[in-house]
């Protein structure tokens, strides 16, 4: 447990000493949901963030809980982004699932200039969403709270946080699909 507290204090030695200890089992663990490549990365990040002292841990749990617990935190904020990315096939198509700002970058100069004005359009909408809706929209799809926290700072409940959601989200669909249409 001593290592523990010396490695999230920033102990590279003690870090290193974790890293290998704990390292097959967690990401054995993980991959299980996520693959060993993925897994991997997930372990990697979680070790940079103790580094970084961005985790806390205060002693009173075994410290491979305590690891594997932060890996699981990580590796769903990892699925959450991957849901949010906004996927694109033309600029009639467009599906609004998550990260207005992360339009995948294209090949061709036509689907560039496609991504450019479906990026432009998306924003323009955004913008004309009420209030509410679009601080909403922005705390959970472009800066990726989580819903409870976005809640929190909005100063309204989780249910209403998520008809805002549902409310901007359709509008955005509603305004794309004109905008495509003219």
């Amino acid at each position: 447990m001593k290592v523990g507290l010396r490695a999230v204090g920033g102990c590279a030695e003690s870090l290193e000493i974790m890293w290998h200890k704990y390292k097959p089992v967690i990401c054995a663990k993980l991959a299980k949901n996520c693959g060993a490549d993925i897994a991997e990365d997930i372990y990697q990040t979680l070790f940079l963030r103790i580094r970084a002292k961005e985790c806390k841990y205060s002693g009173n749990s075994d410290v491979q809980g305590y690891l594997y617990g932060m890996a699981k935190r990580i590796l769903s904020d990892y699925f959450r982004a991957e849901s949010r990315q906004v996927r694109t096939s033309c600029l009639h198509e467009v599906e609004i699932t998550g990260d207005f700002t992360s339009l995948s970058v294209t090949e061709t100069p036509l689907e560039n200039l496609q991504t450019d004005e479906t990026r432009h359009a998306l924003q323009h909408a955004i913008e004309e969403l009420p209030a509410n809706a679009r601080k909403a929209v922005d705390l959970v799809y472009n800066q990726g709270h989580r819903p409870s926290e976005s809640a929190n700072k909005l100063g309204c409940s989780v249910k209403t946080l998520h008809d805002r959601l549902q409310y901007g989200i359709s509008k955005l669909r509603m305004e794309l699909r004109q905008n495509n249409h003219k």
